[in-house]
Order: structure tokens, then C-alpha cells, then sequence
């Protein structure tokens, strides 16, 4: 029985997941059918990478170093198309757009992260800590991976 009310209870937090994102997605006039292409000229399926960069305390020294890894990366792989979002100069509209067409969200560790609310169910979150944070952060680092795997997200 209680096997039966944890999938229950699973359930009702994806339909939760999904009734939020609708919401916003409608909100912003956003229609999931009109996403961009799934397959390039290949036939290849295109992988939406963005990374969503940040300014302050946890944004990275070296942002252009760490976008020319990622295009490296993703130039690798067919079908893979990198979009670099700065997550401050987004409206509300814009964010829940970005992350509508984005397969694999990479991101500083903050706030920003929870625009994960507006992937897609089996999209994938990569979350990167600055140095040393992890033995002070205590639960606070765990907030992300807890609403990926809420949301029927890989972290």
C-alpha cells in the first residue's frame, strides 16, 4: 500500500509540474507545437543545450572559456545546438521561451536554476558549484536536484 501512495503522490507532483508550466507557457503565448525543429537535415535529433550564464558571486571567472568548452563539446556531438542565455537580462516571458526549447540546462548554482520549471519532463539539469561551497552549503545544495527529480528531471 504505501508503494502505491508514494507512485500516487509522485504523480500528482508531475501533474502539478505540468499544470505550472502550462500556465506560464500560456501566460507567454508560447505553443509547444510550434517548437523548433526535433531533427536536423540528417535526420540526426537536434539536442537543445543552453547554458544559462549569471553575473555575481557564483558566475564564472572565466565566462568565455567556459562557453568555448561548451561549443567544443557540443560541436562533437550531431545535432547539438548551444544557446547561451544570460538568465538577468531574460523577462519572465523570454526565460519560460529559453527553457521551453531546451533539452540540457548548464548552470552556475542559484536562483536561476528554477527556470527548470519550464523544461520539458526528461530534460536534463547539469548544476556547477563554486569551489569550496559544497562543505558550507549543507541542504541548499540539494534544493535543485530535489525539483529536477520532482519535475521528472535527470541532475
Amino acid at each position: 500500500m504505501r508503494h502505491n501512495e508514494g507512485s500516487l503522490g509522485k504523480a500528482r507532483k508531475l501533474e502539478v509540474f505540468d499544470l505550472l508550466t502550462c500556465k506560464a507557457r500560456g501566460f507567454c503565448s508560447i505553443n509547444p507545437a510550434d517548437k523548433e525543429q526535433e531533427v536536423n537535415e540528417n535526420g540526426e535529433p537536434i539536442i537543445r543545450l543552453t547554458l544559462l550564464m549569471r553575473r555575481g558571486a557564483r558566475s564564472f571567472k572565466n565566462a568565455t572559456a567556459v562557453i568555448d568548452i561548451f561549443a567544443k563539446e557540443c560541436a562533437r556531438v550531431e545535432g547539438c545546438i548551444l544557446k547561451v542565455a544570460q538568465s538577468e537580462d531574460l523577462s519572465f516571458c523570454d526565460q519560460v521561451r529559453v527553457m521551453s526549447n531546451t533539452d540540457i540546462v548548464a548552470s552556475p548554482h542559484g536562483a536561476q536554476l528554477t527556470n527548470m520549471l519550464f523544461l520539458e519532463r526528461n530534460s536534463s539539469v547539469m548544476e556547477f558549484f563554486p569551489k569550496g561551497w559544497l562543505e558550507l552549503a549543507g541542504l541548499g545544495q540539494y534544493a535543485h536536484h530535489w525539483m529536477a527529480d520532482q519535475s521528472g528531471m535527470r541532475h
